[in-house]
């Protein structure tokens, strides 16, 4: 529905159905609106405003995060991947679901068609160190859908969906800083691809 203004990302499709089921009960607080609180009424849900999307795994190819660039156009996204714990080889620290947002908002940074804001899951989020992008205290691997299962309600998956929605913050400008070194060395623009005049 290209009407709604937010599109969640999930990294997985299992990920993407477990929010979405949950988003369709909850809605905003009725005295607090940074409150998250249990409806049965979907029309009165998140879900009203939000769409739930999913990649097959952080490591997609550039031309699926360039298509899904495209549908969440103008829009707020949002990406939700995996808390992966560091991996290190031959010399080099990864982890994986951090790195593939850090990725797909590069793709969606050079892109003509792009959101209007990107935000990100950080698992860290309130805990040292806050930069890592991934939760100490979970396993390797914990997801959108490990997280809100641990509620065996609705009601209770509800109070873990305000948790997950409490670490969401705006990527940091570091992953799409827009600037490269000239050969002069100077700090240049870097130039946005443009196709069409419409575009321009």
């Amino acid at each position: 529905d290209p009407s709604k203004p937010d599109a969640f990302l999930c990294e997985g499709p299992w990920d993407a159905m477990v929010l979405w089921e949950v988003l369709r009960r909850a809605r905003s607080g009725t005295t607090d609106p940074n409150q998250i609180e249990y409806t049965e009424d979907e029309s009165q849900s998140l879900l009203k405003d939000e769409r739930v999307l999913a990649v097959p795994g952080c490591n997609a190819s550039s031309e699926l995060f360039e298509k899904m660039g495209r549908v969440m156009a103008d829009k707020t996204a949002v990406l939700m991947f995996d808390s992966d714990h560091p991996v290190i080889n031959n010399g080099t620290t990864s982890r994986a679901g951090y790195d593939g947002m850090r990725r797909f908002s590069q793709s969606l940074a050079k892109s003509e068609e792009r959101p209007d804001s990107v935000h990100y899951l950080n698992w860290s989020k309130g805990s040292p160190p806050d930069k890592e992008g991934y939760d100490l205290d979970k396993p390797s691997g914990w997801d959108v859908r490990d997280h809100l299962t641990q509620g065996k309600t609705f009601q209770e998956r509800v109070e873990f969906l305000k948790e997950l929605l409490d670490k969401i913050e705006p990527i940091p400008a570091l992953w799409v800083d827009g600037v490269s070194k000239s050969k002069s060395g100077s700090l240049d623009m870097e130039l946005l691809p443009c196709s069409s005049y419409q575009y321009l």
